[in-house]
């Protein structure tokens, strides 16, 4: 009888419940130190302050993605002319991704999340999406034929590849600039922003 009552207080006794872990607040790109950073909300995670942050720096993996592709588009055209339509399949796909991507990405940017200056470098930077977008539409749709290896000649493979290389890397340049500002702004480098030099 006495062990049944011990184990009817056992099961009576409360669990002491463990408090669930917050989860870390998304970063873009830390600060350096002495960089006048802009400061977030006090709010918890998934503020319009995180959701702007996080967008611009998946934007940013998306223009990498295709800036490497594009690398190594160029290195086959050079070296190896026979394996054009496998690069030009990948860096295809890399840019229709970019197409995807910009405009969703875009919609998370915030509009009244930051003090003045930060907002001021996000909204130009805003403007920049839909020319992203655009870049992407356009080399995917320049890489089709390519890809899928209807141009015979390698000459005018070559053609088409410094052609696509020409006009997205202008394009990157811009971005790149406006990306700056935005990094300045943030406070995640303190390095001053340089004008492009339009081609």
């Amino acid at each position: 009888m006495l062990a049944v009552l011990a184990l009817l207080v056992t099961l009576q006794r409360p669990t002491p419940q463990t408090p669930p872990a917050s989860p870390a607040r998304p970063s873009a790109q830390p600060a350096r130190p002495g960089a006048p950073a802009v400061a977030a909300p006090a709010s918890g995670p998934g503020t319009p302050y995180d959701s702007t942050a996080a967008a611009i720096v998946t934007i940013g993996y998306r223009v990498g993605y295709v800036r490497g592709a594009l690398s190594q588009l160029r290195l086959i055209a050079s070296n190896q002319p026979g394996n054009l339509a496998s690069g030009a399949d990948r860096m295809r796909q890399r840019c229709r991704d970019l197409e995807r991507s910009a405009p969703e990405e875009g919609r998370r940017l915030c509009r009244s999340c930051l003090p003045a200056p930060a907002q001021a470098a996000v909204e130009r930077y805003r403007r920049r999406i839909e020319p992203l977008r655009a870049l992407g539409a356009e080399c995917a749709r320049t890489l089709e034929p390519l890809a899928a290896g209807r141009e015979r000649l390698t000459a005018d493979r070559r053609r088409t590849v410094a052609a696509l290389s020409g006009r997205v890397t202008a394009a990157l340049r811009l971005y790149e600039a406006d990306l700056q500002r935005v990094r300045v702004a943030f406070g995640w480098t303190s390095s001053r922003v340089a004008e492009p030099t339009r081609p």
